[in-house]
């Protein structure tokens, strides 16, 4: 080998040892954030989800190439909460994680990060957000938790059945005063119809009574609750107020309805069996999806009773308290609870999406 090949090995040898060293510290000073995020067929989950989120993940370390996203996802028999509970028990939990829980309790076990001092430094944020999401987890001054989607139960109706019957169209306004518990069991009384042996051939009304997670619902329509504040405070069961009179009257309005116009009565709603049915936004576009309806259909409110109430279900993205990245942390969630995802959410095809913001709803179905 003559000096010049020799120059020559030693200054590519050279190149090549300076390239691994670049690349080599590129990837050490890359920040890596644990997500910890449910799989399909798990607490919700589904295969679609999952897809749309990998597309975000993607997106988000090609806008933030120093951060590289770990995700972590429950395995084999265990659950959402299981795993999550898990991963603290063994000094490992995530950074962030998604889609609630019991979240008082992460309060009062000190898990999350209080999100108000990044929130404060983003003035108008606050303004595209539905206010019921963005008040879902704030407490005391601090905010546990971003909203992504919120959704409220409501009364899904048979169109075709309303305008058979001659009957005017649902409000749609949540604080109209002339629609009240009376007039909806007006209305089922109208819509009800028995076979000769006296079954419900036509449900006037499917509440589902049947310890959903509505069943509080009805409680508050009254005035009353399950639990006491400090329960409602901590996450941990202080004092029931089951025995309520409030309480009392309200089961006793739901066993009614159910009893006089089939509101229990099983089967499809969508099939032209029921008036009216209480549901999600989420079940009512599922249903939407699949073209089960056989009808023309709308949406109202829930009708007050003393108080006006409805079940609220609003999922956030929450940040460990015990992460050592919280800037990145607070860049990966403001991006999941951006407009732009949310917009996202609802196109992939997931129907009626039920996002936190306002801007992220820019299509209908029905």
């Amino acid at each position: 080998m003559n000096g010049d090949t020799r120059r020559w090995s030693m200054l590519l040898g050279l190149i090549l040892c300076t390239m691994l060293v670049v690349v080599g510290t590129a990837d050490a000073e890359k920040v890596k954030l644990e997500v910890y995020v449910r799989a399909p067929g798990i607490a919700g989950g589904t295969a679609a989800e999952t897809e749309w989120e990998n597309q975000m993940y993607a997106e988000f370390e090609k806008q933030h190439p120093n951060i590289k996203l770990e995700l972590i996802t429950p395995v084999g028999s265990a659950g959402y909460l299981e795993k999550l509970i898990t991963l603290w028990a063994v000094g490992q939990p995530p950074d962030v994680w998604d889609h609630g829980g019991f979240v008082a309790s992460y309060i009062e076990q000190g898990w999350l990060l209080d999100l108000s001092p990044f929130v404060r430094r983003e003035p108008n944020l606050e303004r595209d957000f539905f206010p019921g999401a963005w008040r879902a987890y704030q407490q005391d001054g601090r905010m546990w938790g971003m909203p992504h989607v919120s959704m409220s139960s409501l009364i899904w109706y048979n169109v075709d059945f309303f305008e058979q019957a001659g009957l005017p169209l649902l409000p749609v306004d949540w604080d109209d005063p002339s629609w009240t518990w009376d007039a909806m069991e007006d209305y089922a009384k109208k819509l009800t119809k028995l076979t000769p042996d006296g079954r419900f051939e036509t449900a006037g009304v499917s509440i589902g009574l049947n310890g959903n997670i509505e069943s509080p619902m009805f409680a508050n329509l009254w005035g009353g609750d399950w639990f006491d504040e400090e329960t409602h405070r901590t996450g941990i069961p202080n004092k029931s107020t089951i025995a309520s009179p409030e309480n009392i009257l309200a089961y006793e309005k739901a066993v009614e309805l159910i009893q006089r116009y089939g509101g229990n009565v099983p089967g499809n709603y969508s099939g032209g069996k029921v008036g009216m049915a209480l549901r999600t936004p989420l079940n009512i576009a599922a249903t939407a999806q699949q073209n089960a309806f056989f009808c023309k259909w709308a949406l109202a409110p829930i009708p007050v009773g003393t108080h006006r109430a409805a079940a609220l279900y609003t999922d956030p993205w929450m940040i460990s308290s015990q992460t050592k990245h919280p800037e990145e942390a607070w860049l990966f969630v403001k991006y999941m609870t951006s407009a732009e995802v949310m917009k996202s959410y609802t196109a992939f095809g997931f129907g009626l999406a039920p996002v936190a913001r306002r801007s992220g709803l820019y299509r209908q179905i029905g």
